[in-house]
């Protein structure tokens, strides 16, 4: 065998071996398994027109209560009401249910006051995700017993970005995603709003334009909505968290 026949093998070898070297590194990559949820989003109902102002404080006072002890059970993961800034005014809030059993969802949502009087009404859906949603609840938690949290619950602002096609959404928030800021996302399941939902560490709804005006893939068929959660949410996709 001459040099250069030599020389083409070594090249030949080197090049399986790298081959092989990244088909072994890909297997052994991590893929964090995802988990399905019951997202609730939360509409004006059919009685909130005639309830008057008194009223409504009572009901909102029992949403709360509801509300904490629904997280108290481990039921409710994440919740939070839409603000201004959204493509339909008779959106007010979410649900994130630890259920995949929509029917589950429903009976655990229909003991919130708000509910039951027709303040509000509710459209179910699955949210597949592999975020840890749990851990915004934990770390809230972990917050009163440390007697961080206060009276007030640290509510802060994002935006919630609902793509109407799930590909796109994954991959136009990749640039995010390896800078932490998309708080949690997932694949939406039966809801007219979208079927890729995802809550950017933006406050704001024009800086989360701004962010994602660069990406073709996001520019149509999504809305961003401005939404408020409390502030252990942006904790959900912290280094070392997945």
């Amino acid at each position: 065998m001459n040099v250069l026949s030599r020389r083409n093998v070594q090249l030949a070898l080197l090049a399986v071996s790298l081959a092989v070297t990244t088909l072994a590194c890909r297997a052994t990559e991590v893929r964090v398994p995802k988990k399905t949820y019951s997202v609730v989003f939360l509409v004006t109902g059919p009685n909130s027109a005639g309830i008057d102002a008194e009223k409504k404080k009572e009901i909102f006072a029992g949403h709360m209560a509801n509300i904490r002890r629904l997280a108290d059970e481990d039921k409710l993961l994440i919740a939070g009401p839409f603000g201004k800034e959204k493509p339909d005014q008779a959106l007010r809030g979410i649900f994130i249910l630890d259920t995949p059993d929509l029917e589950t969802a429903r009976t655990w949502t229909n003991t919130d006051p708000g509910v039951h009087a027709g303040e509000f009404a509710a459209e179910y859906a699955r949210f597949e995700s592999a975020s840890p949603l749990r851990r915004s609840l934990e770390l809230y938690r972990e917050m009163e017993k440390s007697g961080q949290a206060g009276e007030a619950p640290g509510i802060r602002g994002f935006a919630m970005v609902l793509a109407r096609e799930a590909k796109s959404g994954e991959l136009a928030l990749e640039p995010l995603r390896k800078e932490k800021r998309v708080s949690f996302e997932g694949d939406l399941e039966g809801s007219k709003r979208g079927v890729y939902l995802a809550v950017l560490d933006t406050e704001n709804v024009s800086d989360a334009e701004k962010e994602l005006e660069g990406s073709p893939l996001l520019a149509r068929d999504r809305d961003i909505v401005s939404w408020y959660s409390v502030k252990t949410v942006a904790a959900i996709a912290e280094p070392g968290v997945q």
